[in-house]
């Protein structure tokens, strides 16, 4: 399923990498189970939602493009799976893989 920029899952997304950015760890407890190290994997200064596929009712995977700055210094583009479960009635974060090109 295409997603588009408004969707849900991009608002959800987009708290995500911003909380993680800050490594606000009490903003990312309401949005997550995990979070994107900025000091191991960097920090996701853009990102377009590629699909979300439905595993379940309560489980699905986003696949985001990203523009990422990187520990090193350097920029670079990135792609992630972002498994979401619902928890207690809302969408969390639960995981965030690399993916190969």
């Amino acid at each position: 399923m295409q997603a588009c920029s408004g969707s849900a899952e991009h608002a959800l997304l987009t708290q995500f990498f911003a909380a993680s950015r800050l490594r606000d760890l009490t903003a990312l407890q309401q949005i997550a189970t995990t979070r994107f190290e900025p000091r191991e994997r960097g920090t996701v200064l853009d990102f377009r939602l590629v699909d979300v596929r439905h595993a379940s009712g309560d489980l699905k995977t986003a696949t985001v493009d990203a523009t990422v700055h990187l520990p090193s210094g350097e920029i670079a583009s990135r792609r992630f799976d972002v498994t979401m479960r619902r928890v207690g009635g809302r969408w969390m974060v639960e995981a965030v893989a690399d993916v190969n090109r």
